[in-house]
Formats: structure tokens, sequence, C-alpha cells
């Protein structure tokens, strides 16, 4: 255990997993906590991590994966070269063929190409399917990513109810890279990677060389912070601004039917989670325990990577997001002053 901290946070007592108030550094542990980065007023307070080199391990994160490509989406937006009410057959034809036919872009960014569907991890669910094709494993029941997003039988609904869908992403990934005439690695570098200055993030990719699009990209956790900060900076890092405050603005407003309070009420936009509709957080999150929490409100940036045994779970999921805002609210007392994490 690797512990550093400009105002010693490790002692407060925050909720914990089993319903209990414990101090925070028995939550990290028993949340299965590789990293915790907590940045307040643009200075890095906070650090722990379960083991010595870990800031600077290149580390899955898994749907955090998904916010990154909805920035450089936004990004695209901004210059003409993405439509968002357009069609997603006029960018990818090939998608007339299956459920993707009748949605549009801004549906896929969205999550609202149909209310008919739950993600879950089932053993024969959708997901163990993507899995399947992209790895091409035996018994895959498509050849490919591609293959699956053309053949998938479930019919989409434009501008539907909110449903939360990877293989969306994969979709979306695929109609920017069709738009565009590059793979999604290469603009994610050159939109936001690069610009932010981040070092050793990676794309993994499907049997057939595709990028993975809903949650291949892996960085170090250092430059998940740095992706946070540009977030909280309004799109913004240095002089250089990586997508408007206008597309910042828009993600803090949600959708417009969805609800207006609470993490698993709120809303969802443009591949980020709102918790509050027109408040002032945003939220990227990936399986296991992914969570990277921008607050503006508080000027909190909140970075924790897990690796939970299980993909999903609410509770865990509950306990961490009022963590983070219990550590705001503890710095929020004063602005302690800064520590420096690696470069």
């Amino acid at each position: 255990m690797v512990q550093a901290s400009a105002q010693d946070l490790s002692g407060l007592i925050v909720p914990g997993t089993a319903g209990a108030p414990v101090p925070l550094e028995q939550f990290l542990t028993d949340s299965f906590t590789t990293v915790l980065l907590i940045l307040h007023r643009g200075n890095s307070v906070y650090e722990w991590s379960a083991k010595s080199g870990a800031l600077t391990d290149v580390l899955p994160c898994y749907s955090i994966t998904k916010s990154v490509i909805g920035v450089v989406a936004g990004a695209l937006m901004e210059r003409g070269d993405l439509d968002p009410e357009r069609g997603v057959v006029t960018y990818v034809p090939e998608l007339a063929s299956g459920g993707y036919r009748g949605v549009t872009v801004r549906d896929l960014l969205d999550m609202r190409t149909g209310d008919d569907y739950r993600e879950t991890y089932d053993s024969d669910g959708e997901l163990a399917r993507l899995t399947m094709s992209r790895e091409r494993s035996p018994g895959a029941p498509f050849e490919s990513v591609r293959d699956m997003l053309c053949r998938i039988e479930r019919v989409g609904r434009h501008d539907g109810p909110f449903a939360y869908r990877s293989l969306d992403t994969e979709a979306l990934g695929w109609v920017i890279e069709r738009a565009t005439g590059t793979s999604m690695d290469v603009l994610a570098d050159e939109i936001v990677l690069g610009p932010l200055g981040c070092v050793g993030g990676v794309f993994a990719r499907d049997a057939q060389g595709h990028v993975s699009q809903s949650g291949g990209l892996s960085m170090r956790p250092v430059d998940v912070t740095r992706f946070g900060v540009m977030m909280l900076n309004s799109g913004a890092v240095g002089d250089q601004q990586i997508v408007s405050p206008f597309f910042v603005k828009d993600l803090r407003a949600g959708h417009r039917s969805d609800s207006t309070a609470g993490i698993g009420q709120g809303s969802y936009r443009n591949q980020f989670w709102v918790p509050v509709r027109g408040g002032r957080e945003l939220l990227a999150l990936g399986i296991h325990g992914q969570m990277l929490w921008m607050d503006a409100a508080s000027d909190t940036l909140f970075v924790k990577l897990s690796t939970w045994p299980t993909p999903s779970d609410p509770t865990m999921l509950s306990a961490t997001y009022a963590v983070a805002q219990a550590c705001a609210t503890a710095l929020d007392e004063g602005a302690p002053p800064e520590i420096t994490l690696p470069r």
C-alpha cells in the first residue's frame, strides 16, 4: 500500500461497502481499489495505491473509453465532420441490413435505440455474444463485432427511452471511423490524448483488427485525471480547446426527457453519465469499479480504478459515489497545498 496526501483523508469517515461508516482507507481496501486520485481546485491533494508503481501503470479503463469517444464525437460535430441528426446508415450503409437501420447518430450518442434491452452479464446475453464475436472464440454467433452490428436482430427505435447498451458505442465508433476515414485510436490520440499529454494510452482490438470501441482503452491513472481536468475546465487544456464549453454545458444539461436527480435516475448524454440534469457533475464509469467523477461545483476530481470481483455491483457503485461526495465536502473546508503526481 502506498499513500501520499497534502490533506490526510485516510481517516475521513465515509459510507462503507456494507452500509456502516468506515475510515476512507478501509473503504479503499474493502472496495478492491487499485488507485485513488483526488484533485481539488486544480491541485492534486490525495493519492492512494494498492502497490508501488500503480500510478504509472497502464490500467484498463473499460467503459470510461465511451466518454473519451464521446469527446472525440463532440469535437467532430463541432468541426462539421459528424452530423448527429443523420441516420447511421448514411455513414455505414451495411447497417441497413440489421437492427440499427432506423436510428440516428444522436440515438447512439445518448443510447436511445430502444427500451427493450438491459445490459446484463448472462452467459447467453448480448454482452457475452459481443465478447465472443470480438475474440472470435469457438461457437461465436457472429464472425466479428461489425458482423454482429449488421445482423443483430433487435429493431432499433429512434429517440427511444434510454437503455445503456455497449453495442451502441461499437456502432458509434464505426460511424465515426467511416465519417472521417480514420481509425478511432488515431482520432483519440490526435483529438484528445495527445493534446492532454497522455502517455501509453492503448486501445485493444478485436480478432479482425478493429478498435474495441465500447471498453478497450487502457491508460495510466495520472492520464485519466488529465482527461477529467480538461472536462472540469470546460473542454480546455491550457490555451487549447479540445471541445467547446457549449459541448460541456450540453452534457451537464442531460437529455430533455430524463429524470432530474440521482446517480441511477439521472441522465446519459454523449457517452457520459449525468447524475443530476442541469447540475455541475459528470461521471465516466467502467465495469469492475472504474469511476471518474468530475464536479465543477466543488472543483473536485475523483478517480478510482478498481478490481471488483464482479463486473457490476450497484451497492459498491452507490457507496463509491457517496464517498466521492464526502471527500469533496471535506476538502471544501479548506484548499490544501498541491502535491506533485508522476509525469
